[in-house]
């Protein structure tokens, strides 16, 4: 089931949810079932005028919980990487351990990487991408986003951090700010140090990356900005871990 994370944010609860209205012959067996179970003793006909509030609790308590679901599925996106010799990594929308939990499912979102490029896809679009990124420079430190018509630059901070700055089309800063690059998380924070978006791969296993998650509502660009850019981190921390540990082994 997906939900775009804007139109969840900006989707309004009903202030009273009522049992939807029926035949006389289903609320007459309803009244029954509720009377032979002592939790109603009104007549049939009160009914019209007002539901049951048994049943009325037991539709909040439901539509919260499903609503509850909608919201973690639609502010989680598990980033997992489906072969060592496939230039790509697949986003799944909801939180997952294992690559063997979405092997029937469908991703959301493609990120395709080689060398100086990466860009982002939906996963029924017949791979036609939507934001591409492309590095410049010896060291790949900076770059650009480009999308349906606008740019937005890109650049690691200052010659020694990792962190990278980023902009969306409407030209706000943000900041992906890695403590470590051997910790386990990162966030991409606001330039008033509120976070956006955090990333976890602590429980990370084998194919899977880590998981995303969306503390903050966002437009659907800057959704696809911020899955990309933490693509480009995430690459930017193996690429250290690899250099560390080759720097151990000789």
């Amino acid at each position: 089931m997906q939900l775009s994370l804007q139109a969840f944010h900006e989707a309004d609860w009903p202030r009273k949810h009522y049992v939807p209205a029926d035949t006389a012959t289903h609320r007459r067996n309803l009244h029954c079932c509720l009377v032979s179970k002592g939790l109603k003793t009104a007549s049939p006909a009160s009914d019209l005028a007002a539901p049951c509030p048994y049943i009325q609790i037991f539709l909040l308590l439901t539509l919260s919980s499903f609503y509850s679901l909608l919201h973690t599925m639609s502010n989680v996106f598990t980033f997992v990487k489906p072969s060592a010799f496939k230039p790509r990594t697949e986003i799944y929308q909801g939180s997952f351990t294992a690559s063997s939990e979405v092997e029937a499912m469908q991703p959301v979102y493609r990120v395709y990487h080689k060398g100086r490029v990466l860009d982002i896809a939906p996963a029924d679009s017949n791979e036609t991408p939507i934001i591409t990124c492309r590095l410049e420079g010896f060291r790949r430190r900076r770059g650009k986003l480009y999308g349906s018509n606008t740019i937005a630059p890109i650049n690691m901070e200052g010659r020694i951090k990792d962190n990278w700055i980023i902009h969306d089309f409407e030209g706000n800063q943000y900041k992906w700010k890695i403590k470590s690059f051997r910790g386990p998380a990162w966030v991409l924070l606001d330039e008033n140090e509120n976070i956006i978006a955090s990333f976890d791969r602590s429980a990370w296993r084998r194919h899977v990356n880590g998981r995303l998650t969306i503390t903050k509502p966002v437009s659907k660009d800057f959704l696809l900005i911020i899955l990309l850019t933490n693509r480009l981190v995430l690459r930017t921390v193996q690429d250290k871990e690899t250099a560390a540990s080759a720097a151990v082994a000789t």
